[in-house]
């Protein structure tokens, strides 16, 4: 084995470390802002819980603030797609509020510092709450929207091609109902 190849091989294996180098700088992060609150974590708490350099989460996010956006759009993410998903095969609203209800609070559960950032910490961010209380919150929520309002998630709630149960009822927007357009 030469010193290219082995720099070769290094270099091959960076991606992978650089995802879990993200992942571990993430748990930290959420580990952190829980035990802590966000704002009295340092950047460098969160390096040491993760094991990593101060520098390092700086290769990964711009600011302590982006470590919070990033748990935020991931776990939203995450819960958009476990909600939909839950819902899917299932017809009876009820049934579907139980499943969304369920997969939520297993989720938060199962991760207790999780819960804690999400329901303490985000909640004392105003600048962060205007930011993305109309992205990503209002998708998850539109999830639920659609189930109470429509009986079923909206179409803009499903995945391609799946037109879900009532599919003649397919959210605001789409159609007549009644003699009045739906806005």
């Amino acid at each position: 084995m030469t010193i290219h190849s082995v720099a070769t091989l290094l270099r091959a294996s960076r991606p992978a470390d650089r995802g879990d180098k993200r992942e571990a700088i993430l748990r930290a992060a959420i580990d952190v802002f829980a035990a802590r609150g966000f704002f009295n974590a340092q950047v460098a708490d969160i390096a040491r819980s993760a094991g990593v350099a101060a520098g390092t989460v700086y290769l990964y996010f711009q600011s302590k603030d982006d470590l919070l956006v990033s748990i935020f759009e991931r776990t939203m993410r995450e819960a958009i797609e476990a909600g939909r998903a839950c819902v899917a095969p299932l017809t009876d609203p009820v049934d579907q509020l139980r499943a969304i209800a369920r997969v939520h609070l297993d989720r938060l559960g199962r991760d207790r510092s999780l819960a804690v950032v999400f329901q303490v910490e985000l909640r004392q961010s105003t600048k962060f709450m205007e930011r993305f209380s109309a992205t990503l919150l209002r998708d998850y929520l539109g999830i639920i929207h659609g189930i109470i309002v429509y009986r079923g998630p909206r179409s803009e709630d499903r995945g391609p091609g799946d037109r879900g149960p009532g599919t003649g009822d397919r959210g605001p927007g789409t159609g007549d109902r009644g003699g009045r357009k739906t806005v």
